[in-house]
């Protein structure tokens, strides 16, 4: 049976392109084309470095060699492609290209928006902390601040709570908040409800602990069963 040209346009396949691509490409001022030719290179690579066949790039794409070549010296001026060379099957040394760089400016682009997000939708902590600590907060801090949420990914909340565990200590300073937060990473906490959760087991534990101390053994006669 023949196929129908909607039949044999199904079976073609598709081509995959991650989301933030999408999302994120004006940002990283890619064209239109741009962003179509590295959605294809990304259907097309099988491995982090390939090799590019520029016949049948221009064929695809309809455009000339000099053209293409303007278009990837664009994309290595943006830093989304890098290329190397390497030897081929053949021995010969030639132009293998990588996308990762791409991937690495769309985590950076993806970072920014979730701090942007978090800045919006949380209070200003270095306010919060200088209110709590009765004092103003110096450079270096607000340094460590950012260190927490940029680098370490700490929570809102999580940071809030280590804040609240150093003012009920009254320790007003930053490096024990710090410890707390270390210290609560190495146990794989990243909720305010892990750190509540481990700190009732603890209190529990203690409480059985003196309960036994407290209670009492009871004296057993040890009467000569022999006799």
């Amino acid at each position: 049976m023949e196929q129908t040209f909607q039949q044999f346009w199904m079976y073609q396949g598709g081509t995959n392109v991650p989301n933030p691509f999408i999302r994120y490409y004006q940002k990283l001022q890619l064209t239109a084309q741009e962003c179509l030719m590295l959605s294809w290179w990304l259907q097309h690579s099988t491995s982090e470095y390939f090799p590019l066949n520029v016949e049948e790039v221009c064929d695809v794409f309809s455009i000339t060699e000099n053209t293409l070549f303007q278009i990837i010296q664009h994309l290595l001026d943006r830093q989304v492609v890098s290329v190397t060379q390497k030897e081929n099957e053949e021995g010969k040394r030639e132009e293998y290209y990588s996308l990762a760089p791409l991937f690495q400016q769309l985590e950076i682009l993806h970072r920014q928006e979730v701090s942007k997000k978090s800045e919006t939708d949380n209070p200003n902590l270095i306010f919060v902390i200088e209110k709590e600590f009765g004092r103003p907060i110096s450079s270096y801090e607000i340094q460590m601040i950012k260190s927490w949420i940029d680098k370490d990914e700490y929570s809102y909340d999580l940071i809030l709570a280590a804040l609240k565990e150093a003012v009920l200590n009254q320790v007003f300073t930053l490096k024990y908040m710090d410890k707390i937060l270390l210290t609560w990473q190495r146990k794989g906490f990243k909720t305010v409800q892990q750190v509540i959760q481990d700190k009732n087991r603890m209190r529990n534990g203690n409480f059985i602990a003196k309960l036994k101390e407290s209670t009492p053994i009871p004296q057993v006669p040890l009467d000569n069963w022999l006799e």
